[in-house]
């Protein structure tokens, strides 16, 4: 997988170590706000073809350098998505799934995603905060965490200039 496959994933820098096994996760969206993220490169990403007859839902993102959120129309993995829904809403998508990452991250809070098993999360180089702020759609507030779980989002603050962080499976 290279970086043009996959966008604008986090930061200037993403190494992605991803299986060539095609497979299936499942979103269980709950009524509101929901913090999540893709733990594959998808084979479909486009949200219209996603959400399909579904209406009344929102995506964003949040753009790290501008320090804004911005309307998603497509999901990429990595990235942590606030998506609303009116109504509980389960989602499938079909993909190659992110076994491994490391990625640099830019001063200030940066959204980040899962990898397909419950993740880890380790500073390797610069000043950034080994704890994970993620959000309860059930309760609709946020909560520490040590472990992202598969297609869960979260947020992570880097104190310095920047942050190299790696991604890796609990087990």
């Amino acid at each position: 997988i290279s970086r043009a496959d996959l966008g604008d994933v986090i930061g200037d820098f993403t190494r992605i170590y991803a299986s060539t096994l095609n497979y299936t996760i499942t979103l269980e969206l709950k009524r509101g706000w929901n913090f999540v993220s893709i733990p594959l490169n998808p084979i479909e990403g486009n949200l219209s073809k996603i959400f399909g007859d579904i209406t009344g839902y929102e995506v964003y993102l949040w753009n790290s350098d501008t320090r804004s959120y911005e309307v998603a129309t497509i999901l990429r993995p990595l990235r942590g998505y606030w998506i609303f829904v009116p109504e509980n809403v389960t989602l499938v998508l079909r993909g190659f799934p992110l076994t491994y990452t490391l990625s640099y991250l830019s001063r200030g809070w940066n959204a980040i995603g899962s990898i397909y098993d419950e993740t880890k999360l380790n500073v390797i180089e610069g000043q950034a905060y080994e704890f994970i702020i993620a959000w309860d759609p059930i309760m609709q507030h946020y909560i520490y965490a040590n472990i992202i779980k598969p297609g869960q989002a979260g947020w992570i603050y880097v104190r310095g200039p920047y942050a190299y962080i790696e991604l890796t499976p609990t087990k």
